[in-house]
C-alpha cells in the first residue's frame, strides 16, 4: 500500500512539474515520410559523384527533396511546416513557424534564380509561389486558426520575421506583385510588428533591419521608423572588431559571423545597395580571405553552437565572391558549398526531407534547447544564397577552383579572433586553435544519456547536455577528431 501510494504522490508531481514547466505540444511528434519523387539514396549517389563539383542536378533535386518533405508536413493551411525531430523549448506552435520560415527563402531563390514555378513531385505538381502564398496569408491573418500572433519583445518568432521578410522579397514577381491591396497591407502589418519590438544585440538586431529593408523596397511607408532603423544599424555596427568579423554577444566570435550576419548584411546590400556599401564589402571580403581556409574535403572544424546548421557554414564565402571577389573567387565559394553539401550529406544530414540534428546524422547531444525541428533548415542559408546569384551569375556551372588545404600546407593566424587554422593538403584535414584558450584544454562533449531522455519524457521539456564549454573552451578543433560519430559516407 505504501509502495502504490508513493507512486501515485511522484506521479502526481511529474503531472504537477509538466504543467508548470512542460512545454506546450512537447508530445506531438511528426512521423517522417521519405520523399518519393527524389529517392534518398539517389540524391546520395548524385551528391558522391566523382570530380570537384557537385552537379547542378544534384543540387536542383536536393531542393525538390526537401520541397517535398515541406509539402509533406505542412499545416492545412500552410503557414506552419511540423518536421519530424526532436522539439525546442519554443513550443510546438514556435516550432512550426521556423518549419515554414526557415525553409521559405530557399523556395523564394529557387524563383528567383528563373527556375520554374510549377514542379513536379512524382504525381503531384505544386506551385512553389502558391505554397509560400497561401502560408504568408494565413500566418498574417490575425483572425484565422494559423496566425503567427502578435509580436512580441526578444520573441523568437520576430527573428523568423527576417527569413520571412526575405522569402517575400525574393519571390516578389511571383508573389507579392499578384498580391490584392488587402493582402499586402494585411502581410506588411504584421512584418511591421519587428521594428516595434526590442531585440537582443548581435545577430538578433539583424532580421528587424531585413524586415525594414524588405517594405521599404516593396514600396510599403516605413519611413516612420526610419531613425529607429538608423539607430539599430550602427548599434550594430558598434560591434565590429575588424578584419570582417563582428563580436556576437555574448558568444563573442563563431560561425554565426557567416551564416547569420554576412548573410544578413548580403541582403541588407542587395536590397538597399546605398547602406554603407564600402564598410559591408570590405567586411566581407576580409571575413572571406580568412574563412575560406576553414573548408576542405573533410568538412570544416566542428566549433560553437548550433552545430546543426553546418551546412549554412559556407554561407559567408558565397556573399563575399558576391561583393569582393578578389577576396573569394566564385570557384573558391562554390567549391565550399560543394565540399560541405558532399560531405554532410552523406554523412546523413538530408533524411525525412528535411535536414537532421546533429553535426553529421542526428546527434541530440549537440543541438541546443533552442533548436527545434526547423531550426536546422538555417543550414540551407548558403543553397538559398547560390540559387539566388544563379540566376545572374550562373554560379553552379562556375568552375570550381581549389581550397586552400586542397593546394598546400598552411598556417595562418587571424589577429582580430586571436584564432589559428591550419591545414593539411596530405590528408584534407583541418585545425581550428583557439589561441586564447589554455594549452591543455581538450573538453569532451557531454552525451545525451539514457537518463536525459527519461527526464524529458518526466517534465516534457528538453534535457539536452550543455555543451557550450566544449564547443567554445578547447584549445583545437579539428576535421580528424569533431567528437561526434561521423562515419564514412554511407552506401545509399
Amino acid at each position: 500500500m505504501l509502495l502504490v501510494l508513493v507512486a501515485v504522490v511522484v506521479a502526481a508531481g511529474v503531472v504537477a512539474l509538466r504543467q508548470v514547466r512542460g512545454v506546450p505540444g512537447w508530445s506531438d511528434r511528426t512521423t517522417p515520410v521519405e520523399p518519393s519523387a527524389i529517392q534518398r539514396a539517389d540524391l546520395l549517389n548524385e551528391l558522391s559523384a566523382k570530380g570537384p563539383a557537385v552537379p547542378t542536378s544534384a543540387y536542383e533535386h536536393l531542393f525538390q527533396y526537401l520541397l517535398e518533405g515541406f509539402v509533406n508536413y505542412r499545416s492545412p493551411l500552410g503557414a506552419r511546416v511540423f518536421l519530424p525531430g526532436a522539439p525546442s523549448d519554443n513550443g510546438h506552435p514556435i516550432d512550426g513557424v521556423e518549419g515554414f520560415a526557415r525553409f521559405a527563402p530557399l523556395a523564394s531563390a529557387w524563383l528567383a534564380s528563373g527556375r520554374a514555378d510549377n514542379v513536379v513531385l512524382g504525381q503531384r505538381r505544386v506551385l512553389v509561389s502558391e505554397l509560400l502564398t497561401q502560408g504568408l496569408l494565413a500566418g498574417t491573418d490575425p483572425a484565422g486558426p494559423e496566425y503567427w500572433g502578435k509580436l512580441k519583445d526578444y520573441d523568437q518568432v520576430a527573428y523568423e520575421s527576417g527569413d520571412i521578410a526575405l522569402a517575400l522579397w525574393l519571390s516578389r514577381d511571383q508573389v507579392w506583385a499578384k498580391l490584392t491591396p488587402a493582402q499586402r497591407t494585411q502581410i506588411a502589418t504584421w512584418l511591421r510588428q519587428a521594428l516595434e519590438v526590442k531585440m537582443y544585440s548581435g545577430n538578433w538586431s539583424l532580421p528587424p533591419l531585413v524586415v525594414y529593408a524588405t517594405l521599404r523596397a516593396l514600396g510599403v511607408d516605413v519611413s516612420g521608423y526610419d531613425e529607429r532603423a538608423i539607430t539599430m544599424f550602427e548599434r550594430f555596427r558598434s560591434l565590429y572588431r575588424g578584419e570582417g568579423w563582428f563580436d556576437d554577444p555574448p558568444n563573442g566570435f563563431d560561425y554565426y559571423n557567416s551564416w547569420a550576419i554576412h548573410y544578413n548584411l548580403f541582403w541588407l546590400n542587395q536590397m538597399q545597395p546605398d547602406l554603407y556599401p564600402t564598410f559591408i564589402r570590405k567586411a566581407q571580403g576580409e571575413f572571406g580571405a580568412f574563412f575560406k581556409h576553414f573548408f576542405g574535403p573533410q568538412g570544416h572544424p566542428m566549433y560553437g553552437r548550433s552545430v546543426c546548421y553546418r551546412l549554412g557554414a559556407a554561407t559567408g564565402l558565397l556573399t563575399a565572391a558576391a561583393l569582393d571577389p578578389q577576396s573569394v573567387t566564385i570557384g573558391e565559394a562554390m567549391r565550399a558549398l560543394d565540399t560541405s553539401t558532399r560531405f554532410f550529406g552523406t554523412r546523413g544530414a538530408f533524411a525525412g526531407g528535411t535536414v537532421t540534428q546533429g553535426f553529421c546524422g542526428p546527434d541530440l547531444s549537440v543541438v541546443d534547447a533552442y533548436s527545434g525541428q526547423g531550426s536546422c533548415q538555417t543550414g540551407l542559408r548558403a543553397l538559398v544564397t547560390a540559387f539566388y546569384l544563379d540566376g545572374s551569375q550562373h554560379v553552379f556551372d562556375a568552375p570550381r577552383q581549389p581550397l586552400p588545404v586542397e593546394i598546400g600546407n598552411f598556417k595562418l593566424h587571424n589577429a582580430t579572433t586571436n584564432w589559428t587554422i591550419a591545414g593539411n593538403s596530405q590528408d584534407g584535414h583541418i585545425t581550428l586553435t583557439i589561441d586564447a584558450n589554455p594549452p591543455d584544454a581538450d573538453l569532451p562533449l557531454k552525451h545525451y544519456t539514457l537518463s536525459r531522455q527519461l527526464m524529458e519524457l518526466a517534465l516534457n521539456r528538453s534535457r539536452r547536455p550543455d555543451n557550450h564549454a566544449a564547443l567554445y573552451e578547447s584549445r583545437k578543433y579539428s576535421t580528424a577528431a569533431p567528437g561526434v560519430a561521423c562515419p564514412a559516407p554511407a552506401s545509399p
